[in-house]
């Protein structure tokens, strides 16, 4: 049962970072497309406002959703898409950081730079959503394991130059 908090803290944790990150964004800035347009990765009709406001609007409809669905409401794939945002956002940074380097990336507005922790997280945040729709306890241990066994992989290469 432990391991079932866990994994429902860390979906939770996810789902409300989602509505963080655009609070922080609309009340401090810079706007999310500022960071699109500075990133120069997406394309061009994915950087403008319109493109923007609708990744705004999906990650508080989603984290919204999302939590919810962590505390039992019966909202079908909200968790799964949760998840596949989380993906989203990991492989956006990860193309970034491999062609761009660790530049500012906009994820909270605020001058975080893009880099492992930010990758690492939205991947952990991934995969703990996915596990958040199941509840057998060995299939949430194992899979806990293997992100704890890939963070760790992921450390040493990174540490390791």
């Amino acid at each position: 049962m432990p391991a079932v908090i866990i994994v429902a803290g860390f979906a939770l944790a996810g789902c409300l970072l989602l509505v963080l990150a655009v609070a922080r964004r609309v009340l401090w800035g810079p706007p999310l497309r500022s960071a699109l347009a500075a990133h120069d990765v997406a394309p061009r009709w994915a950087r403008g406002a319109a493109a923007a406001a609708l990744i705004e609007v999906a990650q508080v409809v989603l984290g919204v959703a999302g939590a919810a669905a962590v505390f039992g409401a019966p909202i079908p794939g909200a968790l799964t898409a949760v998840g596949l945002l989380y993906v989203v956002f990991a492989g956006y940074l990860t193309v970034l950081l491999n062609t761009k380097g660790s530049v500012v990336c906009g994820c909270l507005g605020r001058g975080e730079r893009v880099g492992a922790p930010a990758i690492a997280r939205a991947g952990i945040f991934a995969a703990m959503s996915f596990a958040a729709r199941s509840t057998p306890d060995s299939t949430i241990v194992a899979l806990i394991g293997v992100v704890i066994a890939c963070g760790a992989v992921f450390a040493v290469n990174l540490l390791s130059g």
